[in-house]
């Protein structure tokens, strides 16, 4: 009698995954919340984004739509590659999704992070809309958000590895 195939797991994304769903979660209620007209945090926008707020313009709201919808499917495809099961078609473009998500926003927070912390130095010139203590938020907090939160996807792609058989 032959030996049973084994069935493959592929593992779970660990903490990271159950971190990146925790942060992108958070941040796509944050932009679900704008969207809705909460104007908590605003302050730390540019003065053009607060501006748009403030008026309700349509343009705002289908960015800040759009970016609730980014980053809780983010979030989504977290914890769907969190916690181990087995090998679904699903979850090999999950994985692909995490981990194009991933490069893409941890360049981006990287890019604009290094241009905000060259403004500050003084290297290059502060835009008006960035003034009066908004580009602190940019600096510590915004574009942080996304090295981390790439970076979660990332590791969180990387744990979730499909086994070959």
């Amino acid at each position: 009698m032959s030996p049973e195939r084994p069935v493959w797991h592929a593992p779970g994304g660990g903490p990271a995954a159950w971190l990146a769903a925790a942060c992108w979660g958070a941040f796509g209620a944050l932009s679900a919340a704008w969207a809705l007209g909460w104007d908590g945090a605003l302050e730390g926008l540019s003065r053009d984004l607060q501006r748009d707020a403030a008026a309700r313009e349509t343009g705002f709201l289908a960015l800040v739509w759009a970016a609730a919808a980014l980053k809780l499917g983010a979030a989504a495809l977290a914890v769907a590659v969190a916690r181990p099961g087995r090998l679904a078609p699903w979850r090999r473009r999950a994985v692909l999704a995490l981990r194009v998500g991933g490069v893409v926003t941890l360049l981006y927070g990287a890019v604009l992070w290094v241009e905000k912390l060259l403004m500050v130095a003084g290297a290059v010139d502060v835009p008006a809309a960035l003034e009066d203590g908004v580009l602190g938020w940019y600096v510590l907090l915004w574009e942080p958000s996304f090295v981390v939160g790439g970076t979660l996807l990332l590791l969180a792609a990387r744990r979730a590895r499909l086994p070959r058989p």
